[in-house]
């Protein structure tokens, strides 16, 4: 299978699904399947160049919307040289460019949404909700609308996007399972900030907030995924190292478990680097504990 992905940038600031695309795209072609990518970012950015699938860079472009006049015309040449076509996000320019082309092309085409029809946007930022309502019907309502699917990470990131629009007619189904790749290490340096870490959180809340649990004594909030055996520890206001998380894996390796851990912060590094290292600790005291039951 020969497959595309649509999307703003590569650029893993940008968050989460940029690395889901990457590492899925990484495991399709180790599979068998070609994996291509066509963005609006200047094809010089060392994001682009050094990204491990082939991309096809349209920018540089300006603005928050990423208004581009070649991406249309590029999809339009394109479009039949594959066989899937997935669109990353919402409510930018790519997204409305897809549903132009492919609806004059009659051409199919899958839409990921990546949480952004989450009702949290809608009271965190009130007044940028109103401006998506406005633009709702005549654009990204369309683009999901026409889509063959719209892809949701759980059943509960699929019902909760019924509070914040209107999806009357809009085929959605879940991609269960495919979250993970992405949200182990969404961004590449550990200091990030508040934006992405609510951003992130809120990705993960989508994902497993089935799972958390509240640790008020240490102002924290747990997620987990036992499939996987990672877990995700968010502190909450009152924590000196907020806003900030911890991820840690369990796996392993020739026959020995062994933890793996990542974290970021956009608040204080020195309360942050104290929380790390905590964790740490709990990880050795963790594996030491299941050697022994082993042995």
């Amino acid at each position: 299978m020969k497959l595309l992905h649509v999307l703003p940038t590569v650029d893993a600031h940008g968050g989460g699904p940029m690395e889901g695309v990457r590492q899925r795209g990484i495991r399709l072609r180790e599979l068998g399947h070609e994996v291509d990518l066509v963005t609006l970012d200047d094809p010089a950015s060392p994001s682009v160049t050094g990204h491990p699938l082939r991309v096809h860079a349209l920018g540089p472009t300006g603005g928050n919307y990423g208004f581009n006049p070649r991406l249309a015309p590029w999809l339009r040449a394109h479009a039949g040289d594959y066989d899937l076509t997935v669109v990353n996000g919402l409510w930018q320019y790519h997204s409305l460019a897809t549903w132009r082309v492919y609806r004059a092309l009659r051409r199919p085409y899958v839409v990921f949404t990546h949480g952004m029809l989450d009702p949290w946007f809608k009271q965190a930022y009130p007044l940028k909700h109103l401006k998506k309502w406005l633009y709702w019907p005549w654009a990204e309502y369309r683009v999901l609308r026409d889509a063959s699917a719209v892809l949701f990470t759980s059943e509960e990131e699929r019902r909760l996007a019924r509070e914040s629009f209107w999806l009357s007619g809009i085929v959605g189904s879940l991609l269960a399972g495919l979250a993970m790749a992405q949200e182990f290490q969404p961004y590449p340096v550990p200091q990030i900030s508040a934006e992405q870490f609510l951003r992130y959180a809120d990705e993960v809340r989508q994902n497993h907030g089935a799972t958390a649990q509240v640790v008020k004594e240490e102002n924290v909030i747990v997620f987990s995924d036992l499939r996987t055996r990672t877990f995700w520890v968010f502190t909450t206001k009152d924590h000196p190292a907020h806003p900030a998380w911890i991820t840690r894996q369990m796996y392993e390796e020739n026959g020995q478990v062994k933890v793996r851990q990542i974290g970021y912060f956009a608040g204080s590094e020195p309360a942050f680097a104290k929380l790390f290292r905590s964790y740490q600790e709990r990880n050795a005291q963790l594996v030491e504990d299941v050697q022994r039951r082993n042995q």
